[in-house]
């Protein structure tokens, strides 16, 4: 069965709007970007779609390559300050030349809608939308043996950190690690992440496996997952790229701002 994130999406949004509604305030979300991935500022242009949608307002702080950490620090401890700022999200990934732990530290936990810190309160929004999926068709992933390909900020390790933390046997594949077929033809999920396209084929799983495709790449102008759709052949669930988890993510993305809000008043 292939998976319409989309429209799983959609029921969820019905509920959302009607929770800020009881805010009694509009939201505001602030987005530091970086003009250098397309894929990216493609990613923050959907997040300002839906929150649009839902009432929320979305500052986006953009700069080039050229921009200093400095001048960053300064941003963030500002919107930190800023008592009309709701949460704050920087859009990865950043060039390697930014020290990324010093930028998200600067972010409070209760402004951290993505969860890139380690206190986060919120579970972050690509393990949200993986449990939402995994609830919505019945799969019983605590007694599944679970495999997570990358070790990402956004997809991976925090996925990988919620399994182990709800009990489930789960391996972590890097891409220093790769192929590790072994673990791929045993898995009963996968649960994929590397922004690497088509990297995962039809002949490294069995029959009847939970693929979740959580990564996303540009390949010759396309959005691409890391999953070959010719796997969705052998699979007893899919998602695909794009519109399996992305729509649902960005609804836990807003589901956070909102609990966070909740949980200041």
């Amino acid at each position: 069965m292939i998976i319409n994130g989309k429209q799983l999406a959609e029921g969820l949004i019905i509920g959302l709007k009607s929770e800020i509604k009881k805010l009694d305030l509009r939201p505001v979300v602030a987005v530091l970007a970086l003009d250098s991935d397309p894929v990216s500022l493609t990613y923050v242009n959907f997040k300002k779609k839906l929150a649009e949608n839902l009432g929320i307002k979305v500052d986006v702080y953009r700069y080039d390559d050229t921009v200093k950490q400095g001048e960053l620090v300064n941003l963030l401890k500002t919107l930190g300050k800023d008592e009309t700022v709701n949460g704050i999200i920087i859009q990865l990934p950043l060039p390697v030349q930014f020290d990324l732990d010093e930028l998200i530290d600067l972010i409070p936990r209760g402004k951290d809608i993505d969860s890139l810190g380690p206190r986060a309160k919120m579970l972050a929004p690509v393990a949200g939308a993986i449990a939402e999926i995994l609830k919505q068709f019945a799969v019983d992933y605590k007694k599944s043996e679970v495999v997570v390909v990358g070790n990402g900020r956004l997809v991976g390790r925090p996925v990988f950190n919620w399994l182990v933390a709800e009990g489930v046997k789960t391996h972590l594949i890097t891409k220093k690690d790769w192929p590790e077929e072994e673990y791929l033809k045993s898995a009963d999920i996968i649960i994929s992440g590397s922004g690497s396209p088509h990297l995962i084929k039809p002949d490294m799983i069995k029959e009847g496996v939970v693929l979740i495709d959580a990564g996303t790449s540009e390949s010759s102008g396309v959005l691409k997952g890391d999953i070959d759709p010719g796997c969705q052949l052998k699979a007893k669930l899919f998602t695909p790229v794009p519109n399996g988890v992305g729509p649902i993510a960005l609804v836990k993305l807003f589901s956070n701002l909102v609990e966070l809000i909740k949980s200041q008043k």
